[in-house]
């Protein structure tokens, strides 16, 4: 898995550079912590055939923190990497709030979020 965690500007600029990098992206998962950007800002990876997603902390860091205690996540993409990416907040230590996590829609509408039922981590 490949998680790519840099500042909003550069997320274009990154998925660019492993777009052209000599790799062979089937298998692969490749998650980013953008919260201005859903999956669609990887297709250019997706294309080449990785599974992609965005996976982000309900939180704005002001400064840095030693737990993400209390931090809930938003999560979504190819079915794949939603998978990895629920399980990477399991791991990190996180539920979903009342076992409801949140994915994006597949339909376009004014809150591309919405919560569905799923067991806990």
């Amino acid at each position: 898995m490949v998680l790519i965690a840099v500042p909003e500007p550069a997320l274009d600029g990154v998925v660019e550079q492993l777009s052209q990098a000599k790799v062979d992206y089937q298998d692969k998962v490749i998650l980013h912590t953008s919260t201005a950007h859903g999956s669609e800002a990887l297709a250019p990876l997706e294309t080449l055939g990785a599974a992609v997603g965005s996976v982000q902390p309900l939180y704005i860091f002001q400064r840095p923190v030693l737990t993400l205690s209390g931090v809930y996540f938003v999560y979504e993409g190819t079915r794949v990497a939603a998978a990895v990416a629920r399980q990477l907040v399991c791991e990190l230590g996180r539920s979903f709030n009342s076992s409801r996590p949140i994915t994006r829609r597949t339909t376009p509408s004014p809150c591309p979020w919405r919560p569905i039922s799923l067991p806990a981590c």
